[in-house]
């Protein structure tokens, strides 16, 4: 079997958010779509979102847009809509026929992340399922000393059918920055990359900084760990390109294990990649349970 290439190939520091406002070319809502351009689902319903009228583009109320870079589906041109944390706005890609002009592209803005990279040995294929992380899973930021959730890379907003794959991995300064919103169902190709697992803690006390690799976090003794997060490095078709990017397959809360993906074929399936086999109904038989945190 090939060796895994290292996680600093494809996990690069130095991600930037290029915001732009760009106002909506009819006034008013605009469609939150998915990578293959089909509109995001939750339990609540399709997802839209309207002009920002409080946060950066409330000037001229306008739609927060990335400009890193471009994607095409369906016969529609798309860019990435980055929203302010507890806004209306949704995370995902909307349409450029929804808005008034194109953002300007700067695709260095990417620090080189998000390249192509060899397929895991035999080409497994996994299915997007993805589930909610406790909104007291958090990790230290590393460019910035104070503690950050995992939960909107479970699911971003309450019952998502859809997860976020991010151009760098929470581990590297600028990382976690979302490059694509992936629903349900969708498949996700491992690239030939280790895993990168990290702990994760309640978030108590002055945050430690994080080390890069497969390690867990270095925590300190007022920020024990509840659990753990996985990520691997692979793609998703946009049904013309490959999208690459970092993408949680499993975590781990208080001792049960939660996968956020299923082995749909190809072969074989990658360790580190999904739960170890029975571990979460083992886990329920023992009579563990989520605790009074309860999901993020």
């Amino acid at each position: 079997m090939n060796a895994q290439a290292p996680v600093t190939a494809y996990d690069r520091p130095g991600v930037i958010h290029n915001v732009q406002c760009v106002r909506p070319s009819h006034g008013g809502r605009v469609l939150v779509r998915n990578l293959e351009g089909g509109q995001l689902q939750t339990l609540g319903g399709p997802v839209s979102e309207p002009p920002e009228a409080r946060e950066t583009c409330s000037g001229v109320p306008s739609i927060r847009v990335e400009g890193i870079e471009a994607v095409s589906s369906g016969g529609m041109r798309m860019y990435y809509s980055w929203p302010l944390e507890g806004g209306e706005q949704a995370a995902g890609f909307v349409a450029a026929a929804e808005l008034a002009s194109s953002p300007v592209l700067d695709g260095a803005d990417a620090a080189g992340n998000g390249a192509a990279a060899p397929p895991a040995p035999g080409e497994p294929v996994y299915r997007v399922a993805p589930v909610d992380i406790a909104f007291a899973q958090r990790y230290a930021g590393a460019s910035a000393r104070q503690w950050y959730t995992y939960s909107v890379y479970g699911r971003p907003v309450g019952g998502a059918g859809y997860a976020l794959m991010s151009w760098s991995w929470v581990n590297v300064a600028g990382g976690g920055i979302a490059r694509a919103a992936v629903s349900e169902g969708e498949l996700f190709h491992p690239a030939n990359v280790q895993a990168i697992t990290l702990a994760s803690s309640a978030g108590t006390g002055f945050p430690p900084g994080l080390r890069t690799g497969s390690a867990p976090a270095n925590l300190t003794a007022s920020a024990p760990a509840n659990g753990t997060v996985t990520a691997r490095y692979g793609y998703v078709s946009d049904g013309a390109e490959r999208v690459y990017g970092w993408m949680v397959t499993s975590h781990t809360f208080h001792g049960i294990c939660y996968d956020h993906m299923a082995y749909a074929g190809g072969g074989p399936a990658l360790a580190g990649t999904l739960c170890p086999q029975g571990a979460l109904a083992d886990a329920i038989a023992d009579g563990l349970s989520w605790g009074a945190e309860g999901a993020g």
